[in-house]
């Protein structure tokens, strides 16, 4: 300041001593947690930071706690965050309980285990309930911890599933109870002998690591090493929450920067961890701001901690705390934004929907107006192509058989219907007043059949196609409504297939045509087999745009969150394992039912032969020739089924063909590197990831996706090793494949026609297209489902039978079969239900040579050689993929039903 301004020039300066400014910091407070009286409601106050209420269950002596948890009412946790995720620390969990168990009397908590990470979302809030329940003889109690996001639904009924996060037991510790060890020894701190670590920039490596610690997080001040015992020093860091822990029994961040240290001081393994389970867990005194903490290794992953004040009084004892690792991308996808507003389409019954309005269709087929069903022939011809004629009685005739079906079945519910040959005829007899203008017009769907082939899918196209612009230029139908009428176009239902992709393929240009065109267009979906007339009435009569038929029961397609999203006709879907601290699998449960398989997260101690390594995120070194494999697909085979329903002659694991990305390679592998798209035989190969021989493994071909690539190992392995290696099957010999419309039978069929066999085949009857598609005439194919193929086969080859049979079946099927051999005759056995033995065969039926294999006894070696050359046939054109039908691995009960009831043509993956 320039005081000469103001103060005459004489005047005398009088020097002042300086001094610090003087200040006082402000924080800002969290908003209450709770708001309102919440004793009005018949709720109790917690008296707890992080509840809100608390209420005694009224028919037992169990206790009831929750809580909203936000990051507006809790800043501070914004400061634990893990891979970028906020999570509630572990910690936290322990105090919760800690407060549990003072209300009830319990004062030792003797297990808590995390079942899975506690994600506080940026907006919003999550509802918490620990439930405490009814104490035993001892006093001991067990608990649990459910969370969920704090939302309701558009009628106001909460929306959200309720999680378990935690589990664990409450008790009452013993009177003779041992004192808590000392944290110093003989009053000396830091302990003798104890080696100081380096902490300067320690949240910055961690940071480096994965963890997200803001400054409430930032507590370790000093770490000590000696031998394996890890000391350290903590505190609350910052001034408003050193203030608040007088409310806590034990501030979860200083309990959290004490696990730190354990961390820093090298008592756990390099990656991110989180805890995962705690035991014999004490607090010896309330509201600390500091702690000095003892940690003792005791296993992997695995210490005790003993901690105690800066006087050297103990505050609180863990007698074991195990850390897992965790997976980021796991955690990163718990708080996806996209998860809640993901919507999936399920086909819903129509009785249970809200029916569409539409007017083009009030009359429908019980009014006074007369329905139209074309059946083609003129220039708007609505079948197959010319010469292709095929049984409609399966859902594969051409559109004129299909129409007449239509007509038939409606006129047997008394509707008045009338039938043209096509759209140009129709027009004609209007012009003519011959027939009122029709409400509705069915025509079943050009390209009508199973199967597929890309001119197949053109011509259903270009023909739906044609038909729909030929509707919308005729003025005189401007009023009326066009309903395209398919077969198997649309995968309905859990144990629904698309077997006729030129149908497909139409019913999605006839969505398209909905689109631009609201109400010209319906879409009508029918499975095999004869209509229920009275369903299509209510089809027509709904006003729905679009349909499917199953059973002679009509759905419609509906959006539902997939959060939400059932199986509906299955058994619904899988959860994958809560935690993501563990690798998981597919099993089988214990009971030998499909409703049993679970996504079981691996056990640490594997002697199966699994990958170990996936459940602590410490993968075990590969061995000789060994890859790792980043599965993508895993093949389903009727081995896994058999597996799954107990029925399996030996123990094994399922799963064993797949295709995904090799992450590793171990010593001597060559020919194969990381990042490489691979294929092959697998061991449990329902999981992430596995462990494979490189020998069994290939690189996928260009243009296979990893579905098309998981479909053909054990399939086409099987066929060949079968028909090559142990049939030594010839030219010109006769071979009975069983099954033929299943993956070995159809990669049977393929391989033995190229090798100049003459091949027959069984199935059932509605799969008997698939074999017509593999070039099976008539005469060589019969039924799976009756002993006929024996006399319509004999009489078939003139008497001699068969030289080859490649069986799947069983029982009397086994026995007609092996009638059917020709001298010297070859008997190939792949199933496992009714294996026979060869010498009592041979005996039965001279000549005969019974062989009952398992792919795996053909070696390594082998396998890699025919893998080869099989891709190597694919390559020359020689085979083709068959059909091909995936499931999601969470609705692997369905897909292993679908299986077991032989309803799927071709490989299920």
């Amino acid at each position: 300041v320039d005081w000469s301004t103001l103060l005459p020039a004489t005047t005398a300066h009088i020097d002042l001593p300086t001094y610090a400014f003087q200040h006082e910091r402000y924080w800002p407070e969290a908003a209450a947690s709770v708001a309102g009286d919440i004793s009005s409601v018949g709720l109790g106050a917690a008296g707890h930071p992080l509840l809100g209420a608390a209420v005694a269950l009224a028919d037992s002596d169990g206790f009831l706690f929750t809580a909203s948890l936000s990051l507006r009412t809790h800043p501070w946790l914004a400061d634990h965050a893990v891979a970028g995720t906020v999570l509630l620390p572990g910690t936290a969990f322990v105090e919760l309980v800690f407060r549990a168990g003072d209300q009830v009397g319990c004062d030792l908590v003797e297990e808590l285990t995390l079942d899975a990470p506690l994600v506080l979302p940026s907006r919003g809030a999550v509802q918490t309930q620990l439930v405490v329940g009814v104490g035993d003889e001892s006093g001991r109690r067990t608990f649990a911890l459910y969370a969920r996001p704090d939302e309701t639904s558009a009628d106001g009924v909460d929306a959200a599933p309720w999680t378990r996060h935690a589990t664990g037991v409450l008790a009452v510790r013993a009177d003779a109870v041992e004192p808590a060890a000392p944290v110093a020894e003989n009053g000396v701190w830091p302990p003798a002998g104890a080696e100081p670590v380096d902490v300067s920039g320690l949240y910055e490596r961690l940071l480096a690591r994965g963890y997200g610690y803001g400054p409430v997080f930032q507590g370790v001040r000093s770490v000590w090493r000696r031998g394996d015992e890890v000391f350290a020093e903590v505190t609350l860091p910052t001034e408003p929450v050193h203030a608040e822990g007088v409310r806590f029994g034990l501030h979860p961040a200083l309990l959290d920067a004490a696990v730190q240290a354990a961390g820093t001081g090298g008592a756990f393994a390099e990656g991110t961890r989180l805890p995962f389970a705690w035991g014999g867990l004490t607090l010896h005194a309330v509201g600390a701001s500091a702690l000095r903490v003892r940690i003792t290794p005791l296993g992997p992953d695995t210490v005790s901690l003993d901690a105690a004040d800066t006087a050297g009084e103990p505050v609180f004892s863990a007698a074991s705390l195990t850390v897992l690792p965790v997976d980021p991308a796991q955690l990163a996808a718990a708080v996806d934004p996209t998860t809640e507003s993901l919507h999936l389409l399920e086909w819903a019954p129509l009785d249970a929907t809200v029916r569409a309005s539409s007017p083009r269709s009030a009359e429908g087929l019980s009014g006074s107006r007369v329905t139209a069903v074309l059946t083609g022939g003129d220039g708007t011809r609505t079948g197959c192509s010319d010469g292709e004629v095929v049984d409609s009685r399966n859902g594969n005739g051409d559109g004129a058989a299909d129409a007449t079906g239509l007509v038939r079945a409606l006129r047997a519910t008394g509707a008045a219907v009338a039938e043209f040959p096509g759209l140009a005829a129709l027009a004609v007899a209007v012009d003519r007043g011959e027939i009122d203008t029709p409400v509705t017009v069915l025509v079943p769907s050009p390209g009508a059949g199973a199967g597929g082939g890309a001119e197949r899918v053109r011509k259903a196209v270009h023909g739906a196609l044609a038909l729909m612009q030929t509707w919308l230029a005729d003025d005189r139908f401007a009023e009326s409504r066009l309903v395209l009428v398919t077969r198997h176009a649309v995968a309905a239902h859990s144990e629904d297939a698309v077997r006729a992709t030129g149908q497909a393929a139409a019913w999605g240009l006839g969505r398209s045509a909905q689109t631009e065109n609201p109400g010209r267009f319906g879409l009508l979906d029918l499975e095999a087999g004869d209509v229920s007339g009275a369903a299509l009435v209510r089809a027509v009569e709904s006003g729905e745009s679009q349909l499917v038929m199953r059973d002679g029961e009509l759905f419609v397609p509906r959006l539902v969150r997939a959060a939400d999203a059932d199986a509906g006709d299955g058994f619904g879907p899988l959860p994958l394992p809560a935690t993501p601290f563990a690798g998981w699998r597919l099993e089988p449960g214990a009971d030998g039912t499909l409703e049993s398989l679970t996504l079981a997260p691996l056990a640490a101690d594997r002697s199966d032969g699994g990958e170990a390594g996936a459940v602590l995120g410490e993968p075990e070194p590969l061995g000789p020739g060994q890859i790792r494999i980043a599965v993508r697909a895993t093949g389903l085979n009727f081995r896994d089924v058999l597996l799954a329903l107990g029925m399996y002659p030996e123990p094994a694991l399922m799963g064993t063909e797949g295709a995904g990305v090799v992450t590793e390679t171990g010593p001597g592998v060559t020919g194969l590197a990381p990042g490489d798209r691979v294929m092959g035989m697998l061991t449990g190969a329902y999981a992430p990831s596995v462990v494979a021989d490189s020998r069994t493994v290939v690189r996928m071909p260009e243009g296979w996706t990893f579905a098309q690539a998981a479909a053909v190992p054990v399939v086409f392995l099987t066929a060949y090793y079968a028909l090559r290696d142990l049939a030594d099957l010839q030219p010109g010999e006769r071979l009975l494949v069983h099954s033929a419309a299943g993956g070995v039978g159809m990669a049977a069929v393929q391989l033995a026609r190229h090798w100049g066999a003459e091949v027959f085949g069984t199935a059932s009857t509605g799969k008997w297209q698939a074999l017509r598609d593999l070039g099976l005439d008539e005469a060589r194919i019969a039924s799976s489902r009756t002993l006929d193929f024996e006399s319509e086969f004999r009489a078939a080859t003139g008497g001699p039978g068969m030289d080859v049979v490649l069986n799947s079946l069983a029982r009397e099927f086994v026995d007609a079969s092996l009638r059917l051999l020709s001298d010297g005759g070859r008997f190939v056995e792949m199933g496992k239900t009714d294996v026979r033995e060869a010498d009592k065969v041979a005996a039965d039926h001279p000549g005969t040579r019974y062989r009952a294999f398992d792919l795996g006894e053909a070696g390594q070696e082998r396998i890699g050689a025919m893998l080869r050359d099989i891709l190597d046939l694919f390559a020359r054109g020689v085979l083709q993929h068959l059909p091909l039908t995936t499931w999601d691995v969470r609705r692997a009960r369905d897909a292993f039903r679908h299986v077991s009831q032989a309803r799927h043509t071709g490989k299920v993956v």
